[in-house]
């Protein structure tokens, strides 16, 4: 009667872990006692956390990383096996067996193991009855579980895990599953778009980094591409009221997903434009063929400020930001007077202006000092040959007898 009672009331659990944890995929009828199966338990977290891996030798990798170098942010974990037996007198005077227990990946290490089949056998102990449910929260919650083996600090809501393996292989495996399951879950939810206002399922949507909000890709692709043929690249960017008015571009890879590779290529040289446009030093490559924005070379010490004449481009072309000729050296003038205009700008321009600020970032404030002076020098030179010369029949110039 009492085996029978027993009977009745694992059959009750199987069914209740059937409804509650439809994702362990279990078979329609209980296990007969006395055999074996096995529960494929997926570790979830309630929030991301920076997971912190560390080798048998205590290093984050094999090439020595900074702190924050080789950390990755996760809100997974690869499944947790075990293999149980339910004896005969299963739940009332027996536990379940516990045949084996390893995780996917090969992320827990032996001793973890061990650890956390005797903290499945004490919650036996406590409970002497049901527990595969109990059993099974225990595991597929991850804080729960890491905060029980040692490995969660929640204050600083970091994972530290000893690997037994490189750590590198194994920071890789963890990551790819992390996102394979975390993009699997967006795509199986649905999202309101606060463009449209529609709810669409998760394969329709798209999320935003780093910000993490969530639009449909038809909203952001008819948005986005009008900004972009309006050469408004700064427009480009997350709908959500905040993030607009923090201004927050979209990054390279929401933008490949969401628009034609045309249309991500004008808008990476729209970027580029407004950018060289915020500062003034940038120049373009004199190459016909090149034409690429070139930037002001950081001083180095030692060098007299006729260097910060030089550009060199990726291109490999090097070149004189005044004449935009090939590299004549420092001390050389430029082979023709093509300074002449822009310095006579900046003479005109009033002192303090905005104009004149932008051209001294961008020629360097010393070198037009010398060459104002320079200019001031041949105008005067050219006003005394002017009243000092005349035209003859011949054109030859004659200096102007007493």
């Amino acid at each position: 009667m009492n085996s029978d009672f027993e009977d009745l009331e694992y059959k009750d659990e199987w069914e209740a872990l059937q409804v509650t944890y439809p994702e362990l995929d279990l078979a329609k009828e209980p296990p007969l006692k006395g055999a074996s199966f096995q529960l494929r338990i997926q570790i979830d977290f309630s929030k991301t956390y920076t997971l912190n891996i560390t080798d048998s030798h205590g290093s984050t990798s094999d090439h020595h990383q900074s702190n924050s170098e080789g950390l990755i942010q996760i809100s997974h974990l690869p499944p947790i096996n075990i293999t149980l037996l339910l004896p005969s007198l299963y739940p009332r005077e027996e536990s379940p067996q516990i045949l084996s227990l390893w995780s996917t990946h090969d992320w827990l290490p032996n001793n973890s193991v061990q650890k956390l089949i005797r903290g499945l056998q004490n919650i036996w102990d406590r409970q002497r009855s049901i527990v595969l449910a109990l059993w099974i929260d225990h595991i597929r919650d991850g804080e729960e579980l890491l905060e029980f083996l040692g490995f969660l600090n929640k204050e600083s809501a970091e994972i530290c895990i000893l690997s037994r393996s490189q750590a590198d292989d194994l920071r890789s495996s963890l990551q790819t599953y992390n996102d394979m399951v975390s993009l699997t879950s967006f795509n199986n939810n649905r999202y309101r778009c606060p463009v449209c206002f529609d709810r669409l399922q998760g394969t329709e949507c798209i999320s935003l980094s780093p910000c993490h909000h969530v639009a449909c890709k038809k909203c952001l692709a008819d948005g986005w591409s009008l900004y972009i043929a309006e050469g408004r690249s700064e427009l480009v960017g997350c709908p959500d009221p905040q993030c607009v008015k923090a201004g927050k571009l979209a990054l390279l890879q929401d933008v490949q997903v969401v628009l034609s590779q045309q249309q991500v290529v004008r808008w990476q040289w729209l970027v580029r434009k407004k950018e060289v446009e915020k500062d003034p030093s940038i120049v373009f490559c004199p190459q016909i063929s090149c034409q690429r924005p070139v930037k002001k070379e950081p001083t180095l010490d030692g060098r007299s400020f006729e260097w910060e004449r030089l550009r060199q481009c990726e291109c490999g072309f090097s070149f004189c930001v005044y004449c935009r000729r090939t590299w004549h050296g420092p001390h050389l003038p430029c082979p023709f007077p093509s300074s002449a205009d822009f310095v006579k700008k900046y003479v005109e321009l009033p002192l303090g202006s905005p104009e004149k600020l932008a051209l001294e970032k961008r020629y360097g404030k010393s070198n037009l000092v010398k060459l104002v002076a320079k200019y001031r020098e041949d105008q005067l030179n050219r006003a005394w040959l002017e009243s000092q010369t005349m035209a003859i029949p011949s054109d030859v110039p004659g200096v102007k007898s007493e």
